[in-house]
């Protein structure tokens, strides 16, 4: 399992990424002077580590240089070109006015030890120092003789005073011995003057990491306010637009680094928001157009449909009435046809009665036959009035059943409407689909559409069947009148067959004596006509009643004709008023 597998969820964990940014260049400036300080202070050890061996280093030259010095003159000595006090003497003037760093010198001391020469302090030469002792109690003199015999050379610390002072202080000496001439050959460092330049070159390096911590801190400052600044801007806008703001531009536009590019990623964010919002408001101005086309269209269509239908039921109800009035009136001439004809059926019972007798009444027989003229042609005025006003009759219901047929028809074309209108809200709810959340709004209002077109098709069914009713019962009250009007004209031809015979009869009065059979005869012809026209004015009374019937059918068929349009036009007005 690799670390760049896992880094991001890693550094998520980290307390470090609930820092601010600045926070964090500050922490990365601390780590990056933290690591310079310890650069520094490893620099400073192994510099002290350098000076102390470079110091070392010349003490064992100096030393070595001084022991070149003493060979050379004990080759002199061995040579012969030379005795020993004269080679020895030489190399003690040249090693006394040796100096080195200053003040720095040379000693030189035989094994037992005593001082051969000592250049500050010339007091000891020729002195034995086995017991000369530092202020510490340490016998330097003796230890550096030890070195010497133990290892040849070495380093000896113990307490010295400086020259011209009388105050002892650390000091590191290195000897050798010169087994020629048994010398113990050695100088030394002060451990003060060591650690004086030690602490000079801390110092030194110290300074330059605190000039480049300076310089980091610097950096880092101005790094992190060229960063954060323009983030903490960038943020800001981020948030703006979030919260609605649009309009105001963005910043950092136009720069080279990753905070411009974050910008151009911020400015094309804000370039899509303002087209989302455009296409926005320009989706629901156009929701809103088609909401005002369509309530008007509803309103337009409500309207329509209450004038046409309206109007129908308004004509099939005033024609239902009219109906009504005249089955009324047919009725009323039907009682009286049927009183004038009881009364002519009682003549002729009693003309045929009295036949035997018509030659003594022949004056009552002629004034019986003009009162029967007059009532015959009184019958046949009504008949002929029965007969035009089952003529109107009939007008009037083909009208009705014409007017079922136009109700029929419109109601077809609200059917087909409303089919159009089912078809447009799935073509709708299939559209909103495609668009998904975007039309989610139009999928409603197609689902309300598609809704109304369902109850405009149910509610025209339900007036296609009345309609239907109302066009079968039309159909039968058609026939019926038909018949009606046919019995009328027969009850009218009845009756000028009844009037030829009066006249007829009238006539065959000046010749009753002879014709008495004739007359009996013809009594029975007028009592079987009466008896007909009485079977007629009954057919006439039964169609009557169901003109009647037919008629109040009608106007019940009207009347839920109109209760049904009423529905429907408020239901329409109602979804329009509801959508707006």
């Amino acid at each position: 399992m690799s670390l760049s597998t896992h880094s991001p969820s890693l550094l998520a964990r980290l307390p470090l990424a609930c820092l601010p940014l600045a926070w964090r260049l500050g922490l990365v400036v601390l780590l990056a002077m933290a690591a310079l300080a310890g650069f520094a202070a490893e620099a400073v050890h192994r510099q002290a580590a350098a000076l102390e061996e470079g110091r070392m280093s010349m003490l064992r030259a100096v030393v070595e240089s001084v022991v070149t010095i003493a060979a050379n003159a004990e080759a002199e000595e061995r040579a012969g070109r030379t005795s020993r006090a004269e080679a020895q003497a030489r190399v003690l003037r040249a090693v006394r006015s040796l100096r080195y760093s200053g003040a720095e010198y040379v000693f030189i001391t035989d094994m037992e030890p005593r001082v051969v020469m000592h250049p500050v302090k010339p007091s000891l030469e020729g002195q034995n120092v086995a017991a000369v002792r530092d202020p510490a109690g340490f016998p330097l003199f003796m230890a550096l003789v030890e070195t010497v015999r133990r290892s040849g050379s070495g380093f000896v610390s113990y307490l010295w005073p400086r020259p011209g002072s009388e105050q002892a202080v650390e000091k590191v000496s290195f000897v050798r011995g010169f087994a020629p001439w048994g010398w113990v050959i050695g100088t030394g460092v002060y451990v003060d003057d060591l650690r004086a330049v030690q602490w000079s070159s801390a110092l030194t390096l110290g300074g330059m990491a605190l000039g480049v911590a300076a310089v980091l801190g610097v950096l880092a400052a101005l790094i992190g306010r060229g960063i954060t600044r323009p983030l903490a801007a960038l943020g800001a806008r981020m948030q703006g637009l979030a919260a609605g703001d649009r309009a105001a531009p963005v910043p950092g536009l136009g720069r080279g680094d990753e905070i411009g590019r974050m910008a151009e990623s911020v400015a094309v964010f804000r370039g899509a928001l303002l087209e989302a919002e455009q296409m926005r408001e320009e989706r629901e101005a156009g929701r809103r157009q088609a909401e005002a086309q369509r309530q008007a269209a509803q309103q337009a269509l409500a309207r329509e449909v209450e004038a046409s239908l309206g109007g129908v039921a308004a004509a099939l109800a005033e024609s239902a009435t009219g109906l009504n009035r005249t089955s009324d009136g047919m009725a009323h001439t039907r009682q009286q046809v049927a009183g004038e004809l009881s009364a002519v059926v009682a003549e002729a019972e009693r003309t045929g009665g009295n036949v035997r007798a018509v030659a003594e009444a022949a004056e009552a027989l002629a004034a019986s036959v003009n009162a029967i003229a007059a009532r015959v042609a009184e019958s046949a005025g009504a008949a002929g009035r029965a007969t035009a006003e089952a003529v109107r009759a009939d007008e009037a219901v083909g009208s009705l059943a014409e007017m079922a047929r136009r109700i029929g028809d419109v109601v077809k074309l609200i059917s087909d409407i409303a089919g159009q209108t089912n078809l447009l809200a799935l073509n709708a709810t299939i559209e909103a689909a495609r668009a998904g959340e975007a039309g989610k709004g139009f999928a409603v209002v197609a689902s309300e559409v598609k809704a109304l077109a369902g109850q405009t098709a149910r509610a025209t069914e339900e007036i296609g069947a009345q309609i239907g009713a109302m066009q079968r019962t039309t159909e039968q009250v058609v026939v019926t009148i038909r018949d009606v009007g046919a019995a009328i004209g027969e009850s009218g031809a009845i009756a000028e067959a009844i009037a030829a015979a009066v006249m007829r009869q009238g006539e065959a009065t000046r010749e009753i004596a002879r014709n008495v059979a004739d007359a009996a005869a013809g009594s029975g012809r007028v009592a079987a006509g009466m008896g007909q026209m009485d079977q007629c004015i009954a057919a006439d009374a039964a169609a009557l009643e169901g003109m009647r019937k037919a008629g109040a059918a009608v106007a019940r068929q009207g009347e839920a004709l109109r209760a049904a349009l009423s529905g429907l036009v408020g239901r329409l007005q109602g979804a329009a008023e509801a959508r707006g």
